[in-house]
Order: structure tokens, then sequence, then C-alpha cells
């Protein structure tokens, strides 16, 4: 007898007819497999169309789930930002003036604490001491401003140059604020400072960088070291007090000699980035 045929109930034989539809009942193969009675594996039915709709219905969810949590992320991240920038950005006239004078001449100044209110710091208007970002940023569109008019004082300006010289302060500053960061988590005080602090800190260079470039123009190089050399100090003393109070008042650290050194080092290495981002247009 053929394999692809079988005796009817005529005597005769017909062809096999194709599998019937999966049912409830199903038994257990000798593999693990379920197999209906007839003896074909219930992989036998499975259809591809179905397959292919099964695996669209899987990828849709899918796709569905990472949209959702991304737009999550997406909203809880702009709304972290915002909230701190706003913060940061609280600044008016009164303010700015003590703050630049505070960069200027900070050892009169005494009380270096932080205020709070409701356990939140108050923003910078509020508070001297309170790291802002309006003055590093103003400061550093002015250094670009300056250098510009400095490059076309000796007829070497092309937008070209101003953008490398844009791109180089940018670079620097993004390398020093990881550098630091990376040094705040050894010493175990990176929350207790804050990334947006250190951007901060990092960017109030700015404003004694703008005072060498402007003394320079008017009483050339030896104006210009003079300048410099004041200002990295005055940075100096500035930034250490800032950061060992920061470290004070952490009570999840208590950094020792050592950990203070690499607080002074990072204080000390200012004047390097100062030094290059200015010395070219001396």
């Amino acid at each position: 007898m053929n394999r692809d045929q079988y005796p009817n109930n005529q005597g005769g034989y017909g062809q096999v007819p194709p599998p019937p539809p999966p049912g409830p009942q199903q038994m257990m193969g000798g593999q693990g497999n379920y197999v209906t009675p007839t003896g074909y594996p219930v992989d036998y039915y499975a259809s591809p169309f179905m397959n292919q709709q099964i695996g669209n219905q899987m990828a849709q969810i899918f796709q569905d789930q990472v949209a959702q949590y991304s737009d999550n992320i997406v909203t809880k991240g702009k709304s972290w930002v915002g909230n701190n920038l706003k913060h940061y950005f609280a600044v008016d006239t009164p303010y700015v003036l003590k703050k630049l004078l505070l960069l200027f001449f900070p050892f009169s100044h005494k009380d270096w604490s932080r205020k709070y209110r409701d356990d939140q710091s108050v923003p910078p208007r509020e508070d001297l001491n309170a790291p802002d970002l309006y003055i590093p940023m103003m400061a550093f569109v002015t250094y670009l401003l300056v250098s510009g008019y400095l490059l076309g004082v000796s007829g070497q300006f092309s937008p070209e140059k101003l953008g490398i010289q844009a791109s180089s302060a940018l670079v620097w500053l993004v390398l020093e604020v990881v550098i630091t960061m990376i040094v705040l988590y050894t010493l175990n005080i990176a929350k207790a400072i804050g990334l947006l602090n250190v951007v901060a800190l990092s960017g109030y260079k700015y404003v004694p960088m703008i005072t060498a470039m402007l003394t320079a123009m008017v009483f050339g190089r030896y104006g210009y070291y003079i300048a410099l050399g004041y200002g990295c100090f005055s940075l100096f003393i500035f930034l250490l007090r800032t950061l060992h109070r920061a470290v004070e008042s952490s009570t999840s650290s208590h950094p020792g000699s050592q950990n203070i050194f690499k607080l002074i080092f990072y204080c000390v290495a200012q004047p390097l980035p100062m030094f290059y981002l200015t010395s070219q247009f001396v």
C-alpha cells in the first residue's frame, strides 16, 4: 500500500487528507512535543502567516513599551534640567555685582556657608555663596567677543579662527568638569557638590581671564601678567574656600589631608587653561 494512501470505508484507497486543526484534546509525544490523535505534532500545523502575525504583534508591543519608557525619561529629564537651570539663573543685579567683587576680593569675605530653606538651597540672588550659571555663561560669551576683537585688531580675524577658539575653550571646560567630577567621586563628595556646581565653579575663571585680556590692551604684556597672576590667586582663594566649605557641610564624608590636597591641586591647576586661552592674544 502506498504510504500516501489509506483504506477508506468503500474498500478502496484515497489520498491522505490535510491534518485537521489542533483541538483542545492533545497528548504528549515521546520527545515532549504535543501531538494530535492523528499522530501529527502540533508544530506541523504551525502556519507561517500566524507566526508572522504573532511576531508583528509582539514587535508592536515592544515598540510601544520602549516609546513609553523613552517618553517618561525625556519628560523627567526636561523637568529636572528645567528646574535646576531655573534655580541657577535666579540672579539679580545686586547679586551679580557682589559676586564679581567676591571673585576679585575673596580675602575679606568671612561667612562662606550656604543658606537653605526647607532642606533646599535658596536661589543665588538670596545667597552670595551659591554658585550660579549666569555669570559663567555671560563671561564665556564675553571672552569670545573680546577674543574676536583682539584677533581683528591684530589683523588675524576670521570666522574659522574664532570658531576654533570657541571650540578650544569649550573642550577645556568639558575636560575640566569631567576630571573634577572623577576626583570628587574618589573623595566621595560628588553628591555634596553636584555637577552643575562644578560647571559654575569652572566657568568663573573667564572673569579674570577677560580682565587680563582687557588689561593687556592698555598696559601691554606686563600688565597682562600682573592682572592674570592676581586673577589666578584670587580665584584660587575663592575656589578653595567654596569647596572646603562644601566638604565640611557634607555629612557623608570626612576627607583627610590627602583628599584636601586633591582639592588644592584642582584649584592650583586653574591657571593652566587660563594662560593657554589668553596668552596668544598678548
